[in-house]
């Protein structure tokens, strides 16, 4: 009992810390999740190691997701012609044009559909008014996931503004980029602002509903062991790992919640007592337990 409070209280100084004090880990874009050291105070925007999932830099103020302004983010063209993210919507067409920072990108993921076989990938969009979601499908996939990189600020026309579903999309409104996406780099704009967080407690997420997306912020209490299962929908095997984590929420002091990790995410060794911030990450319940995931 003695040994089991001295780790809360130690956990619980980790979490009174800045996130540049101690180990930083993120997650979850679209559930990203990322773990390695970091040191020296925040940047204006994060580095982001790739996988497992996003390395961030301390939360800020103002977060806008998904067309949802940023307090004091504004709509409508900017002076280079390009709209804003908070702007756009479904009835918004093709012939837009955005500038924006890539905060999260996602790995390609492949599934087996009623047209045969297909692969995606996911990335979120920052400016200075807000972040979407943005999927890329088949040949679009091929022609911008090597040549897209975390952080950089690029020009985005092309793709297709729809509502979010909300069982896959943590935004009210989400871009479909196709074959006739056209995605140019520009140059670095220190105004656009880089990941950032709007966390939810631990302790939280056993009172929200299935499919809920949150933000964690959390210390990494137990990596269970990784385990192989076959996929329903293409039957391929893939890894898949269990991370528990912990944070000083809840009537003792103390709350967990299982945040599942798969594919290379999964063949990763994680360090006990290493900090983690999750980013969109989706609420599920199993057993009656609340639980984590991409």
């Amino acid at each position: 009992q003695q040994q089991f409070q001295h780790h809360q209280q130690h956990h619980a100084q980790q979490l009174a810390q800045p996130p540049w004090a101690r180990g930083a880990g993120v997650a979850p874009q679209t559930g990203n999740l990322e773990a390695a050291p970091q040191s020296g105070p925040p940047q204006q925007h994060a580095p982001q190691l790739q996988q497992p999932q996003q390395l961030a830099a301390a939360p800020s103020a103002g977060r806008g997701t998904g067309g949802t302004p940023r307090a004091g983010g504004t709509g409508g063209l900017g002076p280079d012609g390009c709209m804003s993210v908070a702007a756009l919507t479904p009835y918004t067409g093709r012939r837009w044009r955005i500038r924006g920072r890539i905060v999260s990108k996602s790995d390609v993921r492949t599934f087996n559909g009623a047209r045969g076989p297909g692969k995606l990938f996911k990335i979120d969009i920052s400016d200075r008014s807000g972040e979407i979601s943005a999927t890329f499908w088949g040949q679009s996939v091929d022609d911008h996931f090597d040549r897209l990189e975390m952080n950089k600020v690029y020009y985005f026309s092309g793709g297709t503004v729809k509502a979010g579903n909300p069982r896959f999309d943590k935004g009210v409104n989400v871009i479909t980029f196709d074959a006739n996406t056209q995605i140019e780099e520009a140059a670095e704009d220190s105004s656009i602002p880089g990941l950032t967080f709007n966390f939810t407690s631990i302790a939280e997420i056993q009172s929200l509903p299935a499919n809920t997306i949150v933000d964690v912020q959390g210390i990494l209490s137990e990596a269970l062991p990784k385990t192989t299962i076959t996929m329903k929908s293409d039957g391929r095997l893939r890894s898949k790992r269990s991370l528990i984590l912990w944070d000083s929420s809840g009537q003792d002091g103390s709350a967990h919640v299982e945040f599942t990790v798969w594919g290379e995410r999964a063949d990763a060794e994680y360090a006990p007592e290493t900090t983690f911030f999750l980013k969109g990450a989706r609420v599920s319940e199993w057993n009656n337990m609340k639980q984590l995931g991409t």
